[in-house]
């Protein structure tokens, strides 16, 4: 089944926390996303889904403006969805990671890259590896 569209709304509440100590932060988010139904699913079908909860962490060590380096740690929990009221055993957990270096190019423009990975802990889902490259800039 492929559905191209959300056909819905999603609400992510998030609450998190930041501490600083030296050139050292560590940051901590919750989050759940609460989707709506979509009532346009495939074939006209309905698909409910229950709430996805989200949980991560980071420890950040910056060098000197615009260059640091961090590590990354996040799992996620829940979600199963159910079309036209009948579960689909789809419940996902996921657990993932990222290791991302920035270095400032100008003052106002900056590159990072970043080691992202992630592996399913149940039947839905996927694990992956990849490179990301950003390069930003500021006005």
């Amino acid at each position: 089944m492929l559905n191209l569209g959300e056909n819905r709304f999603v609400f992510r509440p998030q609450l998190g926390a930041i501490h600083s100590r030296g050139n050292w932060t560590m940051e901590l988010t919750a989050e759940v996303a609460l989707h709506a139904e979509n009532d346009d699913f495939f074939n006209g079908n309905s698909l409910k889904q229950d709430p996805l909860y989200f949980v991560h962490g980071h420890l950040i060590h910056s060098f000197r403006p615009g260059q640091w380096a961090g590590v990354s740690l996040g799992y996620n929990y829940g979600g199963e969805s159910r079309i036209n009221g009948v579960d689909q055993d789809d419940v996902r957990q996921n657990v993932g990671w990222k290791l991302s270096y920035a270095h400032p190019v100008t003052p106002a423009s900056g590159l990072k890259v970043s080691y992202v990975g992630s592996r399913t802990e149940e039947e839905t889902g996927f694990d992956a590896e990849t490179l990301v490259v950003d390069l930003s800039f500021a006005w």
